[in-house]
């Protein structure tokens, strides 16, 4: 028999079995033993506690979420999808935090939470001079043998400001950590997730050796930074290729024993423009940068293993602070690209586009050259030291051509 069950009152709901499960409650409820499927609305969550376990797909909306928390699957995993969604409950006069969000199990999961800041909160902000900050729930997912893909939505994260002359207040909302935790991640069988998104997090996890595409939308302040990772234990199957899909805003330095192993990333920049701190994979052989929006690698660690970056992108493509490796070629497109070159020994061809070419001493290595295409500012950077030095001879003026400016 189908269940059905409404709790309007001051305690939690509570359904067992069932050959599927709806609940609508006003604070908490358990939720246990159906056979089918389990949809749970909760209308103000407040500090009541959700735990949902077993069924096939499980659906739960919770309104004014506090300090109470939601779990699923911790006894009992799902067999089907879970999704989770989640609106927040702020109180003006003090700092607040979600409470957190576990999931364990199911073929997919996915999980949205809003702030829930009223329209009149925010307009009571601005002239407000003492505010406050909310942090998003942490959430937790544990992968079962069917899990393979995960995505996690979070609020914009915004730093709190108060009131000041001349300058209106602002709610402060931080993202929250995301842990996400392969099934198979301490033993030697082949891991499942093969597939994360995250949108405005705080510093976060992940941990799956098959892990290949990875998803991130930020905000106008960045969301954190990110470990990709594997045990020492996870000895079976391993992704070389990274899809890196990049939906605007800025992000933390992507680092960790898993982005160490990829050789391939394939970065799409699309959404409005990008800013990733760092990437730090130091097996990295061959850079994709592609897509229509703005990319600023701001450190761009992994160029100094790299032996090809290859750039479609029409937008505009800034590689940072660190050097590309003497002997990797660069190919360019019809946007801006900008990029630090040492003695290279490739051909490095920036395309169309105003790019930006630093060079790091006063001469190229042997088969270096530099063409920075049709561009019709191209500049060329170097210090006064290096370029008297360049110019004393004609060597190098026939390894660079088609620069208008020096810088």
């Amino acid at each position: 028999t189908a269940v059905n069950a409404t709790n309007l009152g001051g305690g939690n709901l509570a359904i067992t079995g069932g050959l599927s499960q709806t609940g609508v409650t006003v604070l908490g409820a358990t939720l246990a033993g159906s056979v089918g499927a389990i949809d749970l609305t909760s209308s103000a969550q407040n500090a009541g506690n959700i735990g949902v376990n077993g069924g096939t797909t499980v659906d739960i909306t919770s309104t004014g979420q506090g300090v109470g928390t939601i779990t699923v699957g911790n006894a009992a995993v799902p067999s089907g999808i879970t999704t989770i969604n989640a609106a927040g409950s702020y109180a003006d006069g003090g700092n607040n935090t979600l409470g957190a969000i576990n999931v364990t199990g199911g073929p997919s999961v996915s999980i949205t939470q809003t702030d829930g800041v009223s329209a009149a909160a925010r307009a009571a902000s601005v002239a407000d001079p003492t505010n406050f900050t909310q942090t998003s729930s942490a959430v937790t997912v544990q992968g079962d043998a069917a899990t393979t893909s995960v995505s996690v939505v979070q609020p914009t994260i915004a730093t709190a400001a108060n009131a000041v002359a001349g300058a209106g207040g602002v709610i402060g909302i931080t993202g929250g950590a995301v842990t996400i935790t392969d099934a198979n991640s301490g033993s030697a069988a082949t891991d499942t997730i093969t597939t994360a998104t995250l949108t405005h997090y705080g510093n976060s996890t992940i941990d799956s050796t098959v892990l290949n595409t990875l998803t991130l939308t930020g905000g106008a302040a960045a969301s954190g930074t990110l470990g990709l990772n594997r045990t020492t234990a996870d000895t079976t199957g391993t992704a070389t290729t990274l899809g890196l899909n990049l939906g605007g805003g800025g992000f933390g330095a992507i680092t960790g024993t898993h982005a160490a192993e990829f050789t391939t990333v394939n970065v799409a920049a699309s959404g409005g423009a990008n800013v990733l701190a760092n990437f730090t994979g130091a097996a990295v052989r061959a850079l994709n940068v592609s897509g229509d929006q703005n990319l600023t690698m701001t450190a761009a660690a992994l160029l100094a293993n790299v032996t090809s970056v290859n750039v479609t992108n029409t937008g505009s493509t800034t590689f940072g602070t660190t050097t590309l490796n003497n002997a990797s070629s660069f190919t360019g497109a019809g946007g801006a690209e900008s990029v630090i070159i040492g003695a290279t020994t490739s051909a490095i061809n920036t395309g169309d586009g105003n790019d930006t070419v630093t060079l790091t001493g006063a001469a190229l290595g042997v088969g270096g050259s530099i063409d920075a295409g049709d561009g019709l500012a191209d500049g060329l950077g170097m210090t006064s030291a290096n370029a008297a030095t360049a110019s004393a001879t004609g060597a190098f003026e026939l390894t660079v051509s088609n620069f208008e400016q020096l810088s």
